[in-house]
């Protein structure tokens, strides 16, 4: 496991494992896509290699994030290997939604649960929020070069 220090940046790159991030910390999350011929789709991943029998995700792949009440902001960077042309989807990219109303309803199907969109354009978006302070999901939303939509749940974990 490797620990990032308060105030740098983690980048889970193509190493794959988990990151540790202390409070006021930039995130810094590149997501792969993939098109799986066997599947039909896009997968997606954290950096690496994405491994389509996992549905893209990298074994043992995790980025973590502490409780805090600093600022903590989440910057997405995507790697697109589809040759689709995949972009995040500018007016709406990312749904965020507690842990405990997710359980009962699924994963977040809106909103941004107190999160912010700081910026978006084609393959990077980031977000940030005051304080960590529950536990919270989140969807990554894109479209192709047809308007195709996809999505992607990446295992982010808040520590309490």
């Amino acid at each position: 496991m490797d620990s990032i220090l308060p105030n740098q940046a983690g980048d889970l790159g193509s190493t794959g494992g988990e990151i540790s991030l202390a409070p006021k910390t930039r995130v810094d999350v590149e997501i792969r896509a993939s098109w799986s011929s066997r599947l039909g789709t896009v997968v997606f991943g954290l950096g690496g290699t994405v491994d389509p029998s996992t549905n893209g995700d990298i074994k043992g792949s995790t980025i973590r994030i502490d409780k805090g009440k600093s600022p903590t902001e989440i910057r997405f960077k995507l790697k697109d290997d589809t040759q689709r042309d995949l972009e995040f989807v500018e007016s709406d990219p990312i749904w965020v939604g507690l842990r405990k109303d997710c359980e009962e309803e699924g994963c977040p199907s809106s909103g941004l649960s107190g999160f912010q969109l700081v910026r978006v354009s084609e393959r990077k978006l980031t977000v940030s929020r005051a304080d960590i302070d529950d536990e919270y999901v989140y969807m990554l939303r894109f479209i192709d070069e047809t308007g195709k939509p996809f999505e992607y749940d990446p295992i982010i974990k808040n520590r309490l």
